[in-house]
């Protein structure tokens, strides 16, 4: 079949089963989504878990500012509430570098998580009207659209 039958069949397809070429385009989009989301990953990962451990040991922003507005000292020693991998240490790992590392490489995975999940269920809500949802169970019941 050359390109004016591959036209010709894609629309045929167009004007009787128009879904079909929509799910089509679904599929394709999602597999560059995919393989986006997954290289964005890596580069978070890579930079979490290689750059860290060579990170500024120069106070933060904060503290700088605290220095020098001369309100440092009424800091509270102990944290409001403690995390899992607080100051970037990591339970059993003797190596400093190495603790970074890792706890940078956790809290991106982490946090990579529930921002892809807040992301999907924002999206799926956004794109399920009542009247999408309404004909997509209509369909899943055996009822086409005729």
């Amino acid at each position: 079949m050359g390109s004016s039958g591959t036209a010709d069949g894609l629309a045929a397809i167009a004007g009787t089963r128009p879904e079909l070429l929509e799910e089509h385009a679904a599929a394709g989009a999602w597999a560059r989504q995919t393989g986006l989301v997954v290289f964005g990953l890596a580069v978070a990962l890579g930079l979490a878990a290689l750059a860290s451990p060579w990170g500024s040991r120069w106070p933060d922003g904060l503290t700088a500012v605290a220095v020098r507005l001369g309100f440092a000292q009424r800091a509270v020693a102990t944290p409001v509430a403690s995390g899992p991998l607080a100051d970037y240490t990591m339970p059993g790992v003797r190596s400093p570098a190495l603790a970074t590392a890792l706890a940078g490489a956790v809290g991106t995975v982490v946090m990579f998580g529930v921002a892809f999940a807040l992301a999907r269920r924002l999206t799926r809500a956004k794109k399920e009207s009542p009247a999408t949802s309404a004909r997509q169970a209509h369909n899943k019941r055996g009822f086409g659209d005729d």
